[in-house]
């Protein structure tokens, strides 16, 4: 059985230089966030799957989640930096996942990008959403 898309998603992100030499492995699930997290970090969850069953002969096992990452950083610029280390990392990727059990990526496309300032804990953060393509076991 493969990993989630969440998981898959973080690996594909841990094999990537320009984000890993921002964040170490400081990239997570929902979930895992540690309650006070070194910056930066990025945090990966599924928002929404559409099951996309347009097979003739059946359900094509085919999944199209939105995906967003949360960069956070101390500063607004670190926060955009991050997340254009994301999105580089990201969009076009196509195949399986690294790791054990890997979860095959057909694509993955931008959905929207916005940032935000958490006032509490003085957090700059930018989100990005994207959409994947692939099939669900």
């Amino acid at each position: 059985m493969s990993v989630s898309i969440e998981v898959g998603i973080v690996r594909v992100l841990n094999a990537a230089s320009s984000v890993t030499n921002l964040t170490s492995t400081r990239i997570y699930t929902l979930g895992s966030v540690p309650q006070t997290p070194t910056l930066p970090y990025i945090r990966v969850r599924r928002i929404s799957t559409v099951r996309l069953n347009h097979a003739h002969d059946g359900p094509s096992g085919l999944a199209r989640p939105r995906i967003e990452c949360r960069c956070v950083a101390t500063t607004s610029e670190g926060a955009k930096q991050l997340a254009a280390a994301v999105r580089n990392a990201l969009v076009g990727y196509r195949g399986n996942c690294p790791g054990a059990n890997p979860v095959r990526i057909d694509s993955i496309v931008t959905a929207g990008e916005h940032d935000d300032y958490e006032t509490d804990t003085q957090r700059h953060v930018e989100d990005i959403d994207f959409f994947s393509t692939f099939k669900e076991v």
